[in-house]
């Protein structure tokens, strides 16, 4: 039977004093509670819990109050670095699904016409788009609605081209229709297919590689998106990319896979950020992070693989 909940609120200053009996060290504590008067205490103490001496029912005497704010920290402007990037891959995402696939069918209502996905797979994103455009008042999405209409599918008609559409899904929906899409209607004369022509663009070997790479570039882009811990989270593994390190990751459930997904995507299309250097001056910024890198499932001396020479990974 399940307990009534009866812990007291806590201020600030007994939010300190609080870590203080379990002996944490805490070199200013005005600086402390001030802190902690602006940052919600549940939110911040998932980033104390690395410093937690289980064996001792207390706080590591060799960390500090200052090293979970570090940890923090980091966090954040890890988030801020990867929702950056993310954005761009987003773009191109977008734009390369609309140009392959639109090209291909010579038909800019591609996305109404069953033939180019799996059985009973479109309705989930033919849904969520219909409603995305009914609510829509931009300038473009009234103009159409005022004035046309589609003779491709008579249970969306008012809905516009896909290069329309696509500007005003949501990226879970993005990777909806990535995922619903036949193969097996997409391909050229010989062994060719034109979503994995696609998928190579972006530096995945096929479009079943690609797909696992854009569920983990949501997973990442909506905990970065509502500000939720990152830096040592546990995530899906992205397909394919143990075999291209040379040293293997401290854990492949964590951001170190995801940021060799990031440089390949970086480098392949172009977008000017080196994920290595950025990693390199963040770990710089906040030294306490380094005593927890295999939390991320960074491995020792990861920066001396022979991934991160640049351009090995195209």
């Amino acid at each position: 039977m399940n307990k009534i909940y009866d812990k007291p609120y806590k201020s600030a200053k007994q939010l300190v004093d609080f870590l203080l009996d379990y002996k944490l060290n805490i070199s200013n504590h005005e600086s402390a509670e001030s802190f902690l008067s602006k940052i919600n205490y549940h939110r911040f103490k998932i980033y104390l819990k690395p410093l937690w001496d289980k064996n001792n029912n207390c706080y590591n005497s060799d960390y500090t109050f200052e090293d979970a704010i570090e940890l923090y920290r980091f966090d954040d402007e890890l988030r801020d670095l990867l929702f950056t990037i993310i954005g761009r891959i987003e773009i191109k995402l977008r734009t390369r699904l609309d140009h392959t696939i639109s090209n291909y069918t010579n038909d800019p209502f591609w996305y109404l016409n069953d033939k180019w996905f799996n059985k009973n797979s479109a309705y989930r994103f033919r849904s969520k788009l219909n409603s995305n455009f009914l609510q829509s008042q931009d300038s473009d999405s009234l103009h159409f609605k005022n004035n046309y209409i589609n003779d491709k599918n008579a249970n969306y008609k008012n809905l516009p081209p896909f290069w329309a559409i696509i500007e005003l899904s949501t990226f879970g929906t993005m990777m909806d229709i990535f995922k619903a899409l036949n193969k097996d209607e997409f391909k050229f004369s010989g062994k060719e297919n034109a979503l994995d022509t696609l998928s190579k663009e972006f530096g995945a070997n096929n479009l079943k590689v690609l797909n696992s790479w854009i569920v983990s570039i949501r997973d990442i882009r909506n905990k970065c998106a509502h500000h939720a811990r990152l830096w040592n989270s546990n995530l899906r593994e992205p397909s394919s990319i143990k075999k291209l390190l040379s040293k293997p990751p401290a854990h492949p459930n964590r951001i170190y896979l995801f940021f060799i997904v990031v440089e390949i995507l970086c480098n392949n299309l172009d977008i000017d950020i080196n994920i290595k250097e950025e990693l390199t001056k963040l770990f710089g910024k906040y030294p306490a992070v380094n005593y927890f890198k295999d939390s991320m499932g960074v491995p020792d001396n990861w920066s001396d693989d022979i991934f991160w020479e640049r351009g090995a990974v195209k």
